[in-house]
């Protein structure tokens, strides 16, 4: 049988009127921002279109967007809580952003990292970007420059920036004709190309005061099944007092809250992966912390609108058996915005 293309999804105009092709968008992308139009989206000449391809351990999309605003606050952040990082590349268009505490402008032909970890309040032109969505997982074990990077990746005109945006758009120009098999190749190439363009970027001097959350974080993702998890178990591993602890995840709705985010996306991408199809949910669940079923069952529909058995459905059978790539949707019954949440929630599992 000929091998099958790289998954693909898109939301492009005329199937629905303006209105509510523009919520189709915004849904779709609900897992990063809250997008807003600041123009009237029904008396728009050229609306906004989103093409997304699953690489296995990236995404690739590809928009044309409205004049907007995009917003990530800390209410957002509980609730998709994906810490994902979209490096990003504005072929027309750009703004100004207040990401984590760091305003930057984004221009034409530009460069920059949208970090998930970080609140973010951008306006936005009519603008077409490129973007490579990297997990966590990539982020930990390949980028560790880009664990708290926001804003701009490359210096105006640097050769490097100008490399990565010409192979984005390579990816844009080949990526509908790659087959299933090019995936890891693909990535692989991505991967290793920010690798080695970063390396030479000093992207995270200034960050450096954030040492310690990123080890804690580390610590609570390496040991989320642990029950005796807690405020308790972190102060006496790091030598820090209640309060410095409380302190530093303020922002990030508490320790409690923090734990039981990453404990429920946790559960979620290992109900979604194909080696754990005939395993119990309660098993599941054990493994990141949760005994009670009736309070994990009444936990995901309010953090994901769905059942533990409903992720596991809608999972389906859209990997591949060695889980490199995505199937087509069939008989899933979820739209494609809500497709297009699902990879994005699901993206970095193992």
């Amino acid at each position: 049988m000929a091998d099958q293309g790289i998954p693909r999804f898109s939301i492009v105009p005329g199937e629905v009127t303006p209105v509510e092709h523009f919520a189709r968008l915004r849904q779709a992308v609900e897992p990063y921002v809250d997008s807003t139009p600041l123009r009237d989206v029904s008396r728009m000449p050229e609306l906004p279109f989103i093409h997304q391809y699953h690489m296995g351990r990236l995404l690739f999309a590809e928009t044309r967007m409205i004049h907007q605003r995009s917003r990530r606050d800390a209410g957002w952040i509980r609730r998709n809580d994906v810490g994902h990082v979209l490096v990003q590349a504005f072929i027309t268009g750009g703004g100004a952003s207040l990401h984590g505490g760091r305003e930057y402008r984004t221009v034409p032909n530009g460069i920059v990292a949208a970090n998930m970890c970080f609140e973010l309040d951008a306006v936005l032109t009519d603008s077409h970007i490129l973007t490579l969505v990297v997990p966590p997982e990539v982020i930990e074990e390949h980028l560790p420059v880009l664990r708290d990077v926001r804003g701009p990746l490359f210096a105006p005109g640097a050769a490097a920036g100008k490399v990565f945006a010409d192979f984005l758009i390579s990816l844009r120009r080949h990526l509908p004709d790659a087959s299933r098999a090019d995936a890891p190749v693909l990535t692989d190439a991505a991967i290793g190309l920010m690798a080695s363009l970063l390396s030479k970027e000093d992207t995270s001097s200034a960050e450096a005061s954030r040492g310690v959350l990123m080890a804690v974080q580390r610590h609570i993702d390496q040991r989320l099944g642990d029950f005796d998890l807690g405020a308790d178990s972190l102060c006496a591993e790091f030598g820090l007092s209640r309060t410095s602890l409380f302190r530093m995840f303020e922002e990030l709705g508490g320790v409690r809250g923090y734990i039981q985010r990453r404990r429920l996306m946790a559960c979620f991408r290992a109900l979604s992966e194909p080696r754990n199809r005939t395993r119990r949910i309660f098993d599941i669940a054990l493994d990141y912390g949760f005994s009670n079923p009736s309070h994990l069952s009444v936990l995901f529909r309010s953090h994901f609108g769905m059942s533990p058995s409903e992720v596991r459905e809608a999972a389906g059978d859209q990997f591949t058996q060695d889980g490199t790539a995505w199937r087509p949707p069939d008989g899933t019954g979820l739209s494609i915005p809500e497709q297009m949440r699902l990879w994005s929630r699901q993206l970095g599992s193992s």
